[in-house]
């Protein structure tokens, strides 16, 4: 009798665990993927619904007094990394304002306007190149008046040469700025 009654214990722990595989490999193949949908489709649920609640909150009129300063707060700080179309002529200038307020001479610059950006249709980018003789001391300091310019000027490249004749630097640098397309381009898709 012992010997059935171990025989039908051992028998049924089998099927337990064998039902329990299967049940594992179901969850597994069948309802594993089916959370992770659920879990998906909740993130798009989400979104959308906050979309529909920022839509909600732009119609109200006490709201669209701070989307309003919201977006021209945004529009300044945009501005100090895009010069606009018809300010772009004047950077030249600036940069040479700079170099004369450190006494650099000789100064001299060429300028590569309107290289689109790939993927943006509003703002284009200029670049610059600047080569003048100089000390170091003046060539750090038309850098530190650079990286503090508004409009952000971007420093790509530099190259300081040692003259061998004389105590100055032969110094050429590459800098880029972004410039707001002229409207009618940007409307275009251009």
């Amino acid at each position: 009798m012992k010997q059935n009654y171990r025989k039908y214990v051992s028998s049924m722990f089998l099927v337990w665990a064998g039902a329990f595989i299967i049940f594992i490999f179901a969850y597994m193949i069948l309802l594993s993927p089916q959370g992770k949908t659920r879990k998906s489709m909740e993130l798009q649920f989400e979104k959308v619904r906050e979309q529909h609640e920022q839509a909600l909150t732009a119609s109200n009129p006490e709201n669209k007094s701070s989307l309003l300063s919201l977006i021209d707060s945004i529009r300044e700080k945009v501005g100090d990394y895009v010069i606009d179309f018809e300010n772009s002529s004047n950077l030249t200038f600036d940069i040479s304002q700079l170099a004369d307020q450190l006494n650099i001479s000789a100064l001299s610059s060429k300028t590569k306007t309107n290289q689109p950006i790939e993927g943006c249709n509003h703002i284009s980018e200029n670049q610059i190149f600047v080569s003048f003789s100089g000390t170091f001391k003046q060539f750090l300091g038309i850098l530190n008046l650079l990286e503090r310019h508004r409009p952000v000027v971007f420093v790509d490249k530099f190259s300081v040469i040692r003259s061998e004749l004389t105590n100055d630097n032969e110094v050429s640098m590459e800098l880029t700025v972004f410039v707001s397309k002229r409207p009618e381009v940007a409307r275009s898709g251009i």
